[in-house]
């Protein structure tokens, strides 16, 4: 998970420094690079060290871990991702991905058992 965690955030990185570079910013392009590289790198040691830390807890107090962060991701998505996103040109379309998300997570869930 944490591999995983780093190579989005390099994509990210890339996609974003290139939009940058396009409009001839190619120092602040390196500067964000260099940044959402080292957030990459930040999250990769926090998931790690938040698996040798706490692998050892219960299933119950791990889920709850997890449903906690899960709760925060999903309210700072439904607050300020999906009105920003329906402010500008995609109306309901953000609507319907948030919930094909949940839909798609709650079946995963469900698959998992």
């Amino acid at each position: 998970m944490g591999l995983a965690i780093v190579i989005d955030n390099f994509s990210e990185a890339l996609s974003i420094g290139e939009l940058i570079r396009d409009k001839g910013g190619e120092g602040q392009a390196r500067r964000i690079l260099g940044w959402t590289g080292l957030i990459g790198v930040a999250l990769f040691l926090s998931a790690m060290a938040g698996w040798f830390l706490l692998r050892h807890l219960s299933r119950g107090t791990l889920g709850l871990l997890v449903a906690a962060g899960a709760g925060a991701m999903f309210y700072l998505t439904m607050t300020e991702l999906v009105p920003e996103a329906e402010s500008h040109q995609f109306q309901q379309s953000s609507a319907i991905a948030a919930a094909t998300g949940l839909l798609v997570i709650f079946t995963l869930s469900h698959l998992a058992r």
